[in-house]
């Protein structure tokens, strides 16, 4: 005896599911992460540049221009992680993280908020298999 088990009828009102996440976004994380890692070659000239005009007396050390260089790197790392994330639709509390983390990066600040906002929607939770409330 063959068991199988019919489909259940559509109501034509009835949207489909999807997947939450629009697809545009972890696109948007992979080409700010992208430029942010980029920014890091230009923000060392300009960061060493700013530093030598100073008198020998008061330039700070060395590790701060290493430091300040390293911001846009790890937002880019942040941004592209969270992308990752947003793409395998796995890591919820990670990929929050990581578009928080981007909030520290100066020009990404808007993709992380984006990252953030659309994270905390019902359907984007439902994608990554959370309880919507």
């Amino acid at each position: 005896m063959d068991a199988s088990i019919p489909p259940l009828p559509r109501s034509p009102d009835v949207p489909p599911v999807t997947s939450g996440v629009p697809r545009w976004l972890p696109w948007v994380n992979f080409g700010a992460g992208a430029l942010c890692l980029l920014w890091m070659i230009p923000s060392w000239f300009i960061i060493n540049g700013m530093f030598a005009d100073l008198p020998a007396e008061v330039q700070p050390p060395a590790v701060l221009t290493y430091l300040l260089t390293a911001i846009p790197g790890i937002g880019g790392l942040a941004l592209l992680f969270a992308g990752v994330c947003l793409a395998r639709r796995q890591g919820y509390l990670l990929c929050l993280l990581a578009s928080a983390a981007t909030l520290l990066a100066g020009p990404v600040l808007i993709v992380g908020l984006l990252n953030i906002i659309q994270l905390t929607r019902p359907p984007v939770k439902a994608a990554f298999g959370r309880s919507p409330s």
